[in-house]
């Protein structure tokens, strides 16, 4: 399976609820590292201003490099200090 690394810049947190949720739906068990349904293995976050600092800092580790995060549904928050990725921006 070749699997690209992602995001998805949301103007509103409820967009980026929106298309998480759909993601997450859509995917059913695909949307954990093996069929594991805990947070530590979802290969969709979402990442947005009301994100703690523990998950901010875990979903940021876990999209760099070999992390099982691949796709990430932000608002600009993301995109603070963050540097390259492949794109797309929605609107809603």
């Amino acid at each position: 399976m070749n699997i690209y690394e992602n995001h998805c810049m949301c103007r509103s947190y409820k967009s980026v609820y929106n298309i998480w949720s759909w993601l997450v739906s859509k995917l059913g068990d695909q949307a954990y590292v093996d069929g594991d349904r805990s947070v530590e293995h979802r290969v969709v976050e979402m990442f947005h201003a009301s994100t703690t600092d523990f998950s901010k800092v875990r979903i940021l580790n876990e999209f760099s490099g070999d992390g099982s995060v691949k796709i990430v549904v932000a608002t600009v928050a993301f995109g603070l200090g963050v540097s390259t990725w492949t794109s797309i921006t929605h609107s809603m």
